[in-house]
């Protein structure tokens, strides 16, 4: 039902972090998330505990644009480190992958 994006993302501990992404289908036309579960998390290993788990911000829901989004807190809490992203939509009773990636922590210089 859903063509997963890969994106590799680059976080700073200690600032503010958001994506956009537009969730679609099969054949790359937008998927109405209004009435979605979303979720996405940062972890080193699917069945290890998440070391971060994004706000979901709906944007233009029918067209199925949202911004995933972590806190400077939040960032300043994940070890510096390699890890790995994905993002699950709940609409109804199935459940599909619309993002994917790795994700590098890395220090901020300027604090």
């Amino acid at each position: 039902m859903a063509n997963a994006i890969t994106h590799n993302l680059f976080i700073e501990q200690g600032e503010d972090y958001g994506i956009q992404i537009t969730a679609l289908d099969l054949f790359s036309a937008p998927i109405d998330i209004t009435d979605a579960v979303i979720k996405a998390q940062i972890s080193y290993h699917p069945q290890w505990d998440a070391l971060a788990t994004f706000s979901v911000d709906l944007i233009d829901p029918t067209n199925g644009v949202f911004v995933l989004a972590l806190t400077a807190d939040q960032t300043r809490d994940i070890p510096e480190s390699s890890a790995y992203w994905d993002c699950f939509i709940k609409l109804g009773s199935l459940t599909y992958k619309a993002a994917q990636g790795s994700c590098d922590i890395v220090l901020a210089i300027s604090k």
